[in-house]
């Protein structure tokens, strides 16, 4: 599908759930939907399941190891999820990785806690950590614990950010743009203040994502 056509998808999803008169139809009440469908498409792939996901695999340009079994790899600009990271002595991979305000960051170098049985992940804001990487595109690192003896990476892949310039909606996959589409529709309710509706887009999203029409929240993402 292409732009054009994901906008009036967009569209006629938004008047499947519709009542009369539920909205006041203008030339301005549709705009944002093309102003905004890169940040639901976003906002859709930072909380879907990770088997419906498509990857990229990590380009590793700056991999420092640090000391007590840590290391920190550069992440690229369009960064959107990590995906999964494994080190190859660790026994699992890692897919959901912490935060720096996570409380167990703060023992991050602790060999007793994090080992190749239970690694340590986290994506950090490099910014705020003053770091320079080799590269200016970097935004993010991933720093990682629990290795005893070799620095290896076995896999890293990440999902990444949906933008107007080199990873556009028109080339995703068909099965994520029918996802993403319902994520679109529920940000448009909630912009022209229809929380019912946008509840109703909710559990058609759930429907599509798991099979079962169980409320899904909503995701306050500040990234």
């Amino acid at each position: 599908m292409n732009r054009d056509q994901i906008i009036l998808a967009i569209r006629g999803k938004i008047d499947e759930l519709s009542y009369p008169q539920a909205i006041e139809v203008n030339d301005g009440v549709f705009e944002g939907l093309n102003a905004n469908l890169e940040d639901s498409f976003n906002t859709f792939m930072r909380t879907a399941p990770l088997w419906i996901l498509s990857p990229r695999e990590v380009p590793i340009i700056d991999h420092t190891v640090l000391p007590n079994g840590g290391g920190r790899i550069a992440l690229p600009g369009d960064f959107l999820r990590l995906h999964t990271f494994k080190m190859k002595e660790w026994v699992s991979p890692v897919v959901t990785p912490m935060g720096e305000d996570h409380p167990n960051y703060f023992l991050r170098e602790n060999p007793y806690i994090f080992t190749p049985m239970n690694p340590f992940v986290a994506i950090i804001d490099a910014q705020s950590t003053g770091m320079q990487f080799q590269t200016p595109t970097s935004r993010k690192y991933l720093e990682y614990y629990g290795v005893k003896n070799f620095h290896q990476i076995e896999k890293a892949f990440y999902v990444p950010r949906v933008n107007r310039t080199k990873n556009l909606v028109d080339h995703l996959p068909t099965t994520l743009v029918e996802g993403a589409i319902w994520q679109a529709v529920v940000d448009f309710f909630i912009t022209v203040q229809q929380p019912t509706m946008a509840e109703a887009a909710r559990i058609k999203l759930r429907e599509f994502l798991f099979g079962t029409s169980t409320y899904i929240p909503p995701v306050n993402e500040n990234k």
